[in-house]
C-alpha cells in the first residue's frame, strides 16, 4: 500500500498514481476526511469476515480451534485500523452509452 498519493491534472486528464481519468467524463471530486465511525466500521467488517473465515476453514480440526475465529477478529480488526487513511478521494464519472464501434 502507497504511503503517499500523486495527484496530477492536466486541463484534459486526472492522474491518481498510475491511472488517468478523462476531465469531460468526470462530473464531480471531493475529498473527505474520514471519522472515527468509519474506522470503526471497516475494523467490524474486515474483523468479522477474518473470523467467518477462519470458523469454516478451520474449527474441529486443531486443538483449541474454537478461539481461532476470535483471534481472527482481533487480527482484522488490527489489520484495519493499521492500513487506515486519514481522506479518501471520491469521484463521480459520467456514464457513456452509445459510444461509436461499440456493439452493445
Amino acid at each position: 500500500m502507497r504511503k503517499s498519493v500523486v495527484i496530477k491534472q492536466t486541463p484534459t486528464h486526472l492522474c491518481v498514481n498510475d491511472d488517468c481519468y478523462s476531465m469531460r467524463n468526470i462530473v464531480d471530486a471531493s475529498v473527505e476526511e474520514l471519522t472515527w465511525k468509519d474506522h470503526l466500521l471497516r475494523m467490524l467488517g474486515l474483523g468479522i469476515l477474518t473470523a467467518s473465515i477462519l470458523f469454516f476453514m478451520l474449527v474441529g480440526e486443531l486443538p483449541y480451534a474454537e478461539y481461532l475465529p476470535a483471534v481472527g477478529f482481533v487480527a482484522g480488526a488490527l489489520l484495519a485500523l493499521l492500513t487506515s487513511a486519514k481522506y479518501v478521494l471520491q469521484g463521480k464519472r459520467m456514464k457513456i452509452r452509445g459510444m461509436p464501434g461499440l456493439a452493445i
